[in-house]
Protein backbone atom coordinates (compact mmCIF):
# COMPACT_ATOMS: atom_id res chain seq x y z
CA UNK A 1 0.00 0.00 0.00
CA UNK A 2 1.62 3.32 -1.07
CA UNK A 3 -1.02 5.42 0.71
CA UNK A 4 0.21 7.99 3.08
CA UNK A 5 -1.26 6.66 6.63
CA UNK A 6 -2.07 8.44 10.25
CA UNK A 7 -0.37 5.36 12.94
CA UNK A 8 -0.68 5.97 16.49
CA UNK A 9 1.82 4.14 18.36
CA UNK A 10 1.27 3.20 21.92
CA UNK A 11 4.09 2.18 24.18
CA UNK A 12 5.91 2.54 27.37
CA UNK A 13 9.23 1.31 25.92
CA UNK A 14 10.34 4.87 24.44
CA UNK A 15 13.15 2.99 22.10
CA UNK A 16 10.94 1.35 20.51
CA UNK A 17 8.52 4.38 20.13
CA UNK A 18 11.46 5.78 18.11
CA UNK A 19 12.27 2.97 16.07
CA UNK A 20 8.70 2.71 14.89
CA UNK A 21 8.13 6.22 14.49
CA UNK A 22 11.58 6.15 12.14
CA UNK A 23 10.53 2.76 10.36
CA UNK A 24 7.22 4.33 9.62
CA UNK A 25 8.19 7.78 8.74
CA UNK A 26 10.86 6.33 6.31
CA UNK A 27 7.58 4.75 4.61
CA UNK A 28 6.19 8.15 4.26
CA UNK A 29 3.41 7.61 6.93
CA UNK A 30 2.36 10.38 9.58
CA UNK A 31 3.20 9.05 12.85
CA UNK A 32 2.02 9.80 16.55
CA UNK A 33 3.19 8.69 19.74
CA UNK A 34 1.51 8.35 22.83
CA UNK A 35 2.06 8.02 26.88
CA UNK A 36 1.20 5.35 29.30
CA UNK A 37 -2.21 5.73 29.85
CA UNK A 38 -6.24 5.04 28.69
CA UNK A 39 -6.83 8.60 28.88
CA UNK A 40 -3.53 9.79 26.51
CA UNK A 41 -5.16 6.97 24.35
CA UNK A 42 -8.43 7.43 23.86
CA UNK A 43 -7.69 11.47 23.75
CA UNK A 44 -4.88 10.64 21.12
CA UNK A 45 -7.78 8.42 18.67
CA UNK A 46 -10.69 11.21 19.00
CA UNK A 47 -7.75 13.91 17.94
CA UNK A 48 -5.74 12.22 15.47
CA UNK A 49 -8.16 9.98 13.83
CA UNK A 50 -5.74 7.46 13.19
CA UNK A 51 -6.05 4.93 10.47
CA UNK A 52 -3.91 2.16 12.65
CA UNK A 53 -2.88 1.50 15.96
CA UNK A 54 0.16 0.01 17.53
CA UNK A 55 -0.72 -1.16 21.40
CA UNK A 56 2.05 -2.85 23.13
CA UNK A 57 1.34 -5.65 24.79
CA UNK A 58 3.10 -4.48 28.05
CA UNK A 59 0.92 -1.45 27.54
CA UNK A 60 -2.23 -2.97 28.10
CA UNK A 61 -0.87 -4.81 31.09
CA UNK A 62 1.30 -2.09 32.60
CA UNK A 63 -2.18 0.40 32.70
CA UNK A 64 -4.23 -2.64 33.58
CA UNK A 65 -5.44 -1.42 30.30
CA UNK A 66 -6.81 -3.56 27.33
CA UNK A 67 -7.83 -2.75 23.74
CA UNK A 68 -11.05 -4.98 23.50
CA UNK A 69 -10.24 -7.20 20.39
CA UNK A 70 -13.07 -8.87 20.33
CA UNK A 71 -15.35 -5.94 19.26
CA UNK A 72 -15.85 -4.49 15.74
CA UNK A 73 -13.70 -2.13 15.04
CA UNK A 74 -13.38 1.12 12.88
CA UNK A 75 -9.84 1.48 13.45
CA UNK A 76 -7.43 -2.18 13.04
CA UNK A 77 -5.14 -2.23 16.07
CA UNK A 78 -2.00 -4.46 16.01
CA UNK A 79 -0.66 -5.93 18.74
CA UNK A 80 2.81 -5.54 19.29
CA UNK A 81 4.09 -8.53 21.05
CA UNK A 82 7.97 -9.09 22.62
CA UNK A 83 8.52 -12.31 21.40
CA UNK A 84 8.08 -12.55 17.89
CA UNK A 85 7.11 -16.15 18.25
CA UNK A 86 3.67 -14.93 19.50
CA UNK A 87 3.12 -12.25 16.61
CA UNK A 88 1.08 -15.31 14.03
CA UNK A 89 -0.99 -16.42 16.97
CA UNK A 90 -2.65 -13.01 18.30
CA UNK A 91 -5.28 -13.24 15.17
CA UNK A 92 -6.69 -9.88 15.38
CA UNK A 93 -3.00 -8.92 13.96
CA UNK A 94 0.21 -8.86 15.98
CA UNK A 95 3.04 -8.00 15.14
CA UNK A 96 6.91 -8.87 16.74
CA UNK A 97 8.20 -5.82 18.54
CA UNK A 98 11.59 -5.90 17.16
CA UNK A 99 10.58 -7.41 13.38
CA UNK A 100 12.32 -6.41 10.64
CA UNK A 101 11.35 -2.71 9.92
CA UNK A 102 10.36 -3.47 6.55
CA UNK A 103 7.89 -6.47 7.86
CA UNK A 104 6.26 -3.64 10.38
CA UNK A 105 5.85 -1.32 7.52
CA UNK A 106 4.01 -3.95 5.57
CA UNK A 107 1.90 -4.77 8.76
CA UNK A 108 0.51 -1.57 9.02
CA UNK A 109 -0.54 -1.24 5.52
CA UNK A 110 -2.26 -4.37 5.73
CA UNK A 111 -3.83 -3.74 8.63
CA UNK A 112 -5.21 -0.14 6.68
CA UNK A 113 -6.32 -2.65 3.85
CA UNK A 114 -8.31 -4.68 5.47
CA UNK A 115 -10.07 -1.64 7.31
CA UNK A 116 -10.94 -0.19 4.35
CA UNK A 117 -13.08 -3.31 3.31
CA UNK A 118 -14.73 -3.12 6.44
CA UNK A 119 -15.19 0.36 7.46
CA UNK A 120 -18.23 0.26 9.56
CA UNK A 121 -16.42 -1.57 12.19
CA UNK A 122 -15.82 0.51 15.64
CA UNK A 123 -12.92 0.67 18.10
CA UNK A 124 -13.82 -0.01 21.60
CA UNK A 125 -11.24 0.46 24.82
CA UNK A 126 -12.03 -1.14 27.77
CA UNK A 127 -10.71 -0.40 30.97
CA UNK A 128 -10.59 -3.24 33.77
Amino acid sequence: MNTRLTVLVASPDRDYLRLARAVLRTHEHLVYTTSVSPEALRRQVRLRRPDVVLIDVSFEADTRFRADLTAPQAIPVLRVVEDSDDAGSGGFGTIGKWAAPTELARAVGRAAEVSSATASRRLRLVGY
